[in-house]
């Protein structure tokens, strides 16, 4: 890195404990984000919990939505500390401080989404803006590149003859839940 600095790192949001080297080196870093990411509001639960958002968002709706994401920030920071202390455990116990002060030693800031805690960095999302949550406003931190569908691409046909009839077909993709 110090002999060939990149002028800017590209990183996918799940890859915080990777960025700790670009972030000391002040390199840029962006998000390249293939999902939308929910951040914690009350007007809204968080999308892996079992609650559907309703019409009305009165006192009782975002109270609900709070403990969701309450439980969920809970069982995070179980999964946090229980990372660190593996991480201490392997690399030596003064060596790894958690994310909020290495974040803090750098001057980056932390979020809490709704699976991770990550850097708080400029992000390109390749969906368009209408996929959007509701409640997500535009700003110069976020980018909708869209699709990145390239049409000129040239593939073999799949050769079907291959496969069992009388089995199912499971089709698996990045970005799929």
């Amino acid at each position: 890195l110090l002999d060939n600095r990149p002028d800017l790192v590209l990183f996918g949001p799940m890859m915080t404990d990777f960025a700790w080297p670009f972030l000391k080196l002040k390199i840029p870093m962006i998000y390249l984000n293939y999902t939308l990411i929910s951040y914690f509001k009350t007007s809204v639960p968080p999308v892996y919990s079992k609650i559907i958002p309703g019409k009305r968002n009165g006192v009782f709706s975002r109270l609900r939505n709070f403990f969701a994401w309450s439980r969920l920030f809970a069982a995070d920071m179980l999964v946090d500390s229980y990372l660190l202390m593996m991480r201490k455990l392997a690399f030596g116990f003064s060596s790894f401080p958690s994310h909020i002060k290495m974040a803090k030693q750098h001057g980056a800031r932390i979020r809490r989404t709704e699976y991770i805690q990550r850097i708080d960095l400029p992000e390109m999302i390749t969906c368009p803006y209408e996929f959007e949550f509701p409640w997500i406003k535009q700003s110069n931190s976020l980018c909708y590149i869209g699709s990145s569908v390239f049409p000129q691409r040239k593939e073999p046909p799949f050769y079907w003859g291959g496969i069992d009839k009388e089995k199912p077909i499971v089709y698996c993709t990045l970005g799929s839940y």
